[in-house]
């Protein structure tokens, strides 16, 4: 088997310089997949720790537009619901508009009610609930940004002004909450609703989303019905959904571009295969005699398949593996800068389970059909070509 690796590396890097470039190949394909890939995990993080009884009501028209205070009293009223909650989007950013950081204007009490994953030690869930210019900082943002509990926070909108004309929100650190999966998101921001209503210097006594959980999942469609059949007469209509559902429909907003990302990484890949297997296809006609020989050499034929098959996944592997370290780098760098459209980038585990496999695949596909070639070939014929 050691021997085997010998050869296996001899063979792979016979001619260096064609070794180097099907490496830089296949790393440039790898540090695409690694980024999209990593984009495409956490635009799918949040779709997956949504919960079955957990719906969310919306305008009509759009989710961007507001609806009524008056409308939480009546949704609790509706069977079937046995929380509600609400929650405004704030648009903040700290210090300069570029460090932009997922902040909504939440009722603290019924928004952790709903969203029980929040894990909020007691003595800070309390101090946060008590205080109408407190903060509730996710631990990500908190680590990045080096804030602790106590220290004030000068966040600002880039769209909302206080009545009085001062653009800046003094808030103060009264709780940071982590979730009970490690790779969960954990940057977003809560300020206390009633603080934005009465500070605002514009769209009093509206709100943005309702969440709600309902008592059986099984009710979710009887509910929803009688949700927006309840609405219906009024100005503002609503829309109601499942969590889940609400959360693609966001994505779809996007223009699917998991479709495009999905679209651009099969490309790279595509090529990457032909490049790859082509290559290896015309350094085994360059290498004939030398399988002749080793098969005189008593070499089985299996054996020299393997042998071929495994230059091409030591080839594969060696630049999938350097693409997928260029694009773990990259992402730390890119994870601040990007924190407001996605939140919690990085490369994930199952990114790179499913790398090592399209590595140890891309490798066997490509090295397949020269290594058949060189399982079906004869000596005779071997010991009369190549050089």
């Amino acid at each position: 088997m050691i021997d085997d690796l010998g050869l296996i590396f001899a063979g792979a890097f016979r001619k260096p310089l064609r070794a180097i470039l099907l490496i830089i190949t296949a790393m440039i394909a790898f540090l695409l997949f690694g980024m999209l890939g990593a984009f495409l995990s956490t635009l799918n993080a949040g779709i997956n720790l949504t919960a079955a009884n957990r719906l969310v009501v919306a305008n009509k028209i759009n989710f961007t537009s507001d609806l009524p205070y008056s409308y939480i009293a009546r949704v609790r009223s509706v069977a079937g619901v046995t929380a509600v909650t609400w929650a405004n989007w704030f648009g903040a950013y700290f210090q300069e508009p570029r460090n932009q950081i997922v902040t909504f204007a939440v009722d603290p009490e019924s928004y952790l009610e709903v969203f029980s994953e929040l894990q909020i030690p007691a003595d800070q869930r309390a101090a946060f609930v008590g205080d109408r210019t407190g903060l509730l900082v996710g631990e990500a943002t908190a680590t990045r940004l080096g804030w602790k509990i106590g220290d004030t926070v000068p966040l600002q909108s880039n769209f909302l002004q206080r009545s009085d004309g001062e653009k800046i929100w003094p808030l103060t650190v009264r709780a940071i909450y982590t979730l009970a999966d490690p790779k969960a998101d954990t940057s977003a921001l809560y300020l206390h609703y009633d603080y934005l209503n009465e500070a605002n210097s514009f769209g009093k006594d509206k709100i943005g989303l309702m969440y709600l959980l309902t008592a059986d999942p099984a009710q979710n469609e009887q509910i929803v019905r009688a949700i927006d059949d309840g609405f219906s007469t009024d100005r503002d209509q609503t829309a109601t959904t499942t969590e889940r559902a609400f959360a693609q429909g966001f994505l779809a907003q996007l223009g699917n571009l998991t479709q495009l990302l999905t679209s651009v990484m099969a490309a790279a890949f595509a090529s990457l295969a032909l490049i790859v297997g082509n290559t290896m296809v015309m350094a085994l006609r360059e290498r004939t005699k030398e399988i002749g020989v080793m098969k005189t050499l008593g070499f089985g034929a299996g054996r020299v398949m393997r042998l071929v098959i495994g230059e091409a996944v030591l080839l594969v592997g060696l630049g999938g593996a350097l693409g997928l370290a260029l694009a773990s780098v990259a992402l730390v760098g890119l994870a601040s800068q990007a924190a407001a459209f996605f939140p919690g980038l990085g490369m994930s585990n199952d990114v790179l389970l499913i790398g090592a496999g399209l590595i140890l695949g891309l490798g066997a596909l490509t090295g397949a059909i020269p290594g058949v070639n060189a399982y079906r070939m004869r000596i005779v014929e071997a010991m009369g070509k190549g050089n």
